[in-house]
Order: C-alpha cells, then structure tokens, then sequence
C-alpha cells in the first residue's frame, strides 16, 4: 500500500527514536517489556503527541478495552486475528 514502517524492539526505544515525531500511527502490544502499551500511549499524549494508537493483545478482556477507550486508544484487538 505504500506505507513506510519501522519496527523497535519495545516501547522505550520508540519513545528515544527520531521516527517518534513522523509516526502517523502507532500499532503496540499492551504487555512489553519495561514500558506498557498504556504507559507509551500516556507518554506521547503527555508530550503533546497524541498519535493514533491501536494496542493488540492476548488479554482483550472487557476492562482492558474500556481502559484503552477510556485512553482515547482508537482500538484495542485481542490475538489472535485475521
């Protein structure tokens, strides 16, 4: 489609990286090491930067996707999905 991405090895390594002010979308698993999916969302939004979001995870419970909605997330998947 066109798209440009980047891959990191968790959460703080995006946070310190220079694409962090190009990122259009961000897509993150909740559970990772150090720094969460939430903890990363709060950051950016924190900084100024409220960049679109979609968290993914195995623990797609109901209080999961109302913290994410709740966070202004814009979607929360559960694994696994097609």
């Amino acid at each position: 489609m066109g798209w440009s991405t980047a891959t990191f090895e968790d959460a703080t390594s995006f946070l310190r990286s220079r694409e962090r002010g190009s990122a259009a979308c961000v897509v993150a698993e909740v559970r990772m090491p150090g720094v969460t999916g939430f903890e990363m969302y709060e950051e950016l939004v924190a900084s100024g930067e409220g960049i679109p979001t979609v968290l993914i995870t195995t623990y797609a419970g109901d209080s999961v996707r109302a913290r994410a909605a709740g966070a202004g997330i814009v979607c929360c998947l559960g694994k696994p999905f097609a």
